[in-house]
């Protein structure tokens, strides 16, 4: 135990040789906090780096350490670091870099476990880191609003939002910051920061699907259809994730004019994504609308099957019953009106024939008895 507190203590004392701790709190992505200038943020990038399992070099500021590196393998368990933390916190009169590490394990096992005995200390350390730099900073207010955002206790997304929109304008360059904004954007449907997020997007070394399907969304919506089928193609060329893949198509065919484009670009979504109950039931309306006569039989299968993956509306039920009803009347005109007709010919026939042979036999009879 003590060989594991001297081996945190040499990492801590080697961030406390300067003041400048502040690119941590600003700069949330780790990848660039290890190339930094600043040896600190250099020092935390590569540590954190590590523990994720991100990356296999990890070099302390000031030479490597083995002990180090020994200890961060061994310790994978963020309550077991922030237990570790909080003692340096009780013996420094200044914690300020403790305090950053324990919101940093802490934001990563409340995301992992979503333990809600640990929001409190996450707010609180928060208010803590903000108030020693006297500013709100985009990594506590990530971790807050990425509670307010999933959190079904704690939750607020117009809150979270208006953090995230606070953020963007004071570090439009910061790409966490961009991405967690436009998925929040996404969901809530609002496209007003999208020319800015875009703007501040780096595609080449800030790659993030999620953004990508927002800017398409957002650019759609606003009537912007060239700039989102190129943001488009960039996606379709580069992501393997089929999920994503079908999502693109989903926006093309949802903002489409063309109900032949629209239903073509609703099947390519379904090719990636056969299990989507809302395309299902989509194609089948965008077919049923194209030609009630042609497309009956293709509608009503899409529209059966976005029933069975779980996904139906008012729309949809409507136009299911019109085409089950149309089913039921085609089967009585085609199988059973020839069977009711003929049925019909054969009783008049054999009443026509009992009348006749009732009529010939009394003929006879009366013939007989004369």
């Amino acid at each position: 135990m003590k060989k594991i507190l001297f081996l945190i203590f040499s990492l801590l004392f080697v961030l406390s040789f300067s003041n400048d701790f502040l690119e941590f709190f600003e700069e949330t992505n780790l990848k660039k906090l290890k190339v930094s200038e600043n040896p600190n943020s250099k020092t935390l990038g590569g540590f954190l780096l590590y523990w994720h399992n991100i990356d296999d070099d990890y070099t302390v500021y000031a030479g490597t350490n083995e002990d180090i590196i020994a200890f961060l393998k061994y310790d994978d368990n963020e309550l077991s670091l922030i237990n570790k933390l909080r003692y340096f916190e009780e013996i420094e009169t200044n914690s300020i870099y403790e305090y950053g590490l324990e919101l940093y394990f802490l934001d990563s096992y409340w995301s992992r476990t979503r333990d809600v005995h640990v929001v409190d200390r996450i707010f609180e350390l928060r208010n803590i880191i903000n108030n020693y730099y006297g500013k709100d900073l985009p990594r506590t207010e990530l971790a807050v609003s990425n509670i307010l955002w999933k959190s079904n206790i704690y939750g607020d997304k117009e809150l979270a939002y208006e953090i995230m929109r606070e953020q963007f304008e004071k570090y439009p360059n910061n790409s966490i910051i961009i991405n967690t904004f436009s998925e929040m954007s996404f969901e809530l449907k609002k496209t007003e920061y999208v020319e800015e997020l875009y703007a501040n997007y780096n595609l080449k070394d800030d790659y993030n699907e999620n953004t990508l399907l927002y800017f398409i969304y957002a650019f759609l919506e606003k009537e912007q259809p060239e700039k989102a089928r190129g943001i488009s193609k960039n996606l379709l060329n580069r992501s393997t994730n089929n999920f994503n893949k079908a999502k693109v198509y989903e926006l093309l065919g949802d903002y489409s004019d063309n109900l032949e484009e629209k239903s073509e670009y609703y099947r390519l979504s379904l090719k990636n994504r056969y299990s989507n109950g809302e395309v299902l039931g989509k194609l089948g309306l965008t077919l049923y609308e194209m030609d009630q006569d042609i497309y009956a039989e293709q509608a009503r299968a899409f529209l059966n099957a976005s029933v069975a993956y779980g996904y139906s509306n008012d729309e949809i039920n409507e136009v299911l019953s019109k085409l089950r009803w149309r089913v039921i009347l085609n089967n009585f005109l085609i199988f059973m009106l020839p069977l009711i007709i003929i049925t019909a010919i054969g009783i008049y026939l054999i009443v026509k024939w009992e009348r006749w042979k009732r009529d010939d036999d009394l003929g006879r009879h009366i013939l007989d008895n004369n």
